[in-house]
């Protein structure tokens, strides 16, 4: 039963790790993956140029209220549409706010998502650090999501289990991904599926034909993982 970690960043954002280097690893580790960069797809598109690893394309997108919302793409040429309609437009000016801000609403970005053909997933839904970022019932659109993430690995296992209680309150599949910044973190959780293919991941991730695998990164781990985003972000910043 192939194993696909549905949340991975690379050097195309705010990850230290290459698209080749991730690929590498996951072919290693014999796992599907999902490119999920924040507000860029040059890496999804890099990723996807390969057949031998299941490499989703998708974007993580960051809203101006700074929640976040997964979007997971059957092919390449809609993400990149996505993209190019709603995404390029709607970026901060400010470069280094593009890893984790657009000027779309939350509810906005839902329902133009909607209009693709994709998988809407609520990433890290709940957070004791960044509060302001949970996802909760007051979105107005909620029903239009697919998945909710309820094993990240970043994040504490006691968030994780409130959303896992929030993805069976609002009857929406539950997915899982390591949140990788790194070549380390890759394959620390995801899902299992019986899928050959992305269409069959997909559709299965819609059905909850799936099953959630991983835990939170050990301390060491965690400190690691918020380390590399705030040396790319501060080299992000000498750049601009």
């Amino acid at each position: 039963m192939p194993f696909i970690d549905l949340h991975i960043h690379t050097n195309h954002s705010d990850g230290s790790n290459s698209i080749e280097s991730t690929l590498k690893k996951a072919k290693k580790l014999n796992i599907g993956i999902a490119i999920t960069d924040h507000n860029t797809i040059s890496g999804a598109i890099k990723a996807s140029k390969q057949k031998e690893v299941i490499a989703i394309p998708g974007i993580e997108v960051g809203t101006i209220e700074n929640r976040h919302v997964n979007l997971l793409f059957y092919n390449i040429k809609e993400l990149e549409e996505f993209h190019n309609k709603e995404i390029e437009k709607n970026k901060i000016s400010n470069k280094i706010f593009n890893w984790w801000q657009t000027k779309l609403s939350t509810e906005t970005l839902i329902d133009v998502a909607k209009k693709y053909n994709c998988l809407i997933v609520a990433p890290h839904p709940y957070n004791r650090i960044l509060k302001n970022k949970n996802w909760n019932k007051k979105i107005k659109n909620l029903s239009k999501i697919d998945a909710v993430e309820v094993i990240n690995s970043a994040i504490h296992p006691v968030d994780n289990r409130i959303a896992n209680q929030f993805a069976e309150d609002i009857n929406k599949s539950k997915v899982g991904g390591s949140d990788a910044h790194c070549l380390h973190h890759i394959g620390k959780a995801g899902i299992l599926t019986i899928a050959n293919n992305i269409e069959e991941v997909l559709n299965n991730i819609k059905k909850g034909k799936i099953q959630v695998k991983g835990d939170s990164y050990k301390i060491p781990e965690k400190l690691r993982h918020y380390k590399t985003i705030v040396k790319k972000n501060i080299l992000m910043t000498n750049l601009f």
